[in-house]
C-alpha cells in the first residue's frame, strides 16, 4: 500500500469539517517538521497542526470575530478583561471528559494501530478527528457557551503555574 501524503491525512481525517460543517480551507503548509492547515466556516475557525518530532496533533478551535481567525490565547492569559477566544482540543477534552484526552502517538503501546509503519500516523489523526467531532461539534456549529467556563479554568491554571514557578 502506498503511503499517503501527510497533508492528505489531515484533509481525509477531518473531512466532516468540509462536508458537514461547511468549513473552507484557508491555508495549508507542509515541511520537514510537520504539516498544518487552517480553515473556517461562518462562526468557527480551526487550526490543525501535526508535529512530526512530537508525533502529536494540535487542534485549536477559535471563535470567529469580525469574520477573521484571530487567536488571542496568550494575550488573554495576561488580561482578565479579555476573554480567550480559542481553545485546544486538549483543554476541551479535559473540561468535558478527561478520560478521552489523547497523548502523542509514540506514547501509546506497541501493537496499537498507531505503531503501524504505513498507517500509524494516519490512524492517530483519524482518532483525534473522531474526538473533535464527538466532543466539540457544538463549537463547530458556533455554540461557544463552554468558552466562558474554560476561560476561567485555563486562566486559573496558568496563574497557579506561574505562582509555583516564581
Amino acid at each position: 500500500m502506498k503511503k499517503q501524503k501527510n497533508i492528505d491525512n489531515l484533509i481525509d481525517a477531518f473531512d466532516f469539517l468540509w462536508n458537514e460543517y461547511r468549513f473552507v480551507i484557508l491555508k495549508k503548509q507542509e515541511d520537514n517538521y510537520g504539516y498544518s492547515l487552517e480553515a473556517k466556516n461562518d462562526t468557527t475557525g480551526i487550526k490543525l497542526e501535526y508535529e512530526v518530532r512530537d508525533q502529536y496533533i494540535k487542534v485549536v478551535i477559535i471563535k470567529i470575530i469580525n469574520g477573521e481567525i484571530e487567536y488571542n490565547f496568550y494575550e488573554a492569559l495576561r488580561d482578565n478583561n479579555l476573554k480567550i477566544n480559542g481553545f485546544g482540543l486538549d483543554w476541551i477534552l479535559s473540561f468535558k471528559n478527561p478520560e478521552a484526552n489523547y497523548k502523542p502517538a509514540y506514547e501509546y503501546k506497541v501493537g496499537r494501530p498507531f505503531s503501524d509503519e504505513v498507517n500509524g500516523i494516519r490512524n492517530y489523526i483519524f482518532m483525534v478527528a473522531g474526538l473533535l467531532k464527538e466532543y466539540a461539534s457544538n463549537m463547530l456549529l458556533g455554540d461557544f457557551t463552554d468558552f466562558d467556563e474554560l476561560d476561567v479554568i485555563v486562566k486559573k491554571y496558568f496563574k497557579e503555574y506561574e505562582e509555583m514557578n516564581k
